[in-house]
């Protein structure tokens, strides 16, 4: 992870474009999960803006993390053929967090 992206999302355990020689199927299967979250969104919604599809940001879980779509500047937009379509750099993964019985917070590291 290099520091421009430790900058932009600071609670990240891992960040991969999609190029990267670590992407594995783990990885594929979060992207098809997230994919599916925006084709939801896109199939249900109102009239409104595309970006609203993206809000909340879409996430998915695994074991120990929540998984994000790093987007790229084009982020999402109409095609020609009245597609909605997203640009997709990579993932984030974030740890998952949660509050124990006794009231102190508990992260997955």
């Amino acid at each position: 992870m290099d520091a421009a992206d430790r900058a932009a999302f600071p609670n990240a355990s891992r960040i991969l474009r999609v190029n990267d020689g670590q992407w594995n199927s783990e990885d594929d299967n979060a992207l098809e999960k997230l994919m599916g979250v925006l084709r939801q969104r896109a199939k249900d919604r109102s009239p409104g803006t595309l970006e609203s599809l993206l809000l909340p940001p879409p996430r998915v879980s695994n074991t120990n993390d929540h998984v994000y779509v790093l987007f790229g500047p084009g982020q999402i937009w109409v095609d020609a053929e009245n597609q909605v379509q997203v640009d997709v750099r990579g993932l984030v993964y974030e740890p998952k967090a949660r509050m124990s019985r006794k009231g102190n917070l508990i992260i997955n590291l």
